[in-house]
């Protein structure tokens, strides 16, 4: 059974088809175009989905990481500072889009997943990853359990807050 994994992120939004055994099998990426709001930007991922998917019939599900605070239980991105996504139903914008089943977590929550399981992070107890693009973010993994906390962001290290009077403040 093949997979596919979604980094949407503030910039562009990354897609991957892989194996159960981690293998990256195709690749799509298009810019996320924020701009266009939430509706718009479901849409994009439905296109990588789609262009993941050509000549695909074992795909099991998608996986989108998403930066922010989303639920996988009710589909909903609470928030998402970069997106512009305010409690949006991101599971049911993309059920126009697939018929797939549709996971969603904190993206560096993923980076961390992946990377324990078939990175460089394999066969250690515990890891950490920072990720860093158009947000900063960080997963943690300890004794071979995901470090979630109350909100999902257990690891994030997106908001510290950095005294800078003179600079614009962040999303």
């Amino acid at each position: 059974m093949n997979y596919i994994g979604i980094d949407l992120g503030g910039t562009n939004i990354k897609g991957a088809l892989v194996s159960a055994k981690g293998e990256i099998l195709k690749e799509h990426s298009i810019p996320t175009r924020v701009d266009l709001g939430p509706e718009a930007v479901a849409g994009r991922i439905g296109q990588v989905i789609a262009q993941l998917s050509i000549g695909e019939d074992t795909v099991g599900g998608v996986g989108v990481g998403c930066p922010g605070t989303g639920d996988d239980a009710s589909g909903i991105v609470r928030f998402a500072a970069n997106l512009n996504f305010v409690n949006f139903d991101l599971r049911s914008a993309l059920r126009a889009h697939t018929a797939l089943p549709i996971h969603l977590g904190n993206d560096a929550n993923a980076a961390a997943l992946g990377e324990a399981l078939f990175g460089c992070g394999r066969g250690a107890e515990s890891t950490i990853v920072v990720t860093l693009g158009t947000g900063i973010g960080g997963g943690v993994i300890v004794d071979g359990r995901l470090l979630t906390g109350a909100h999902g962001v257990g690891g994030e290290l997106g908001h510290i807050e950095i005294s800078a009077p003179d600079k614009a403040p962040c999303t």
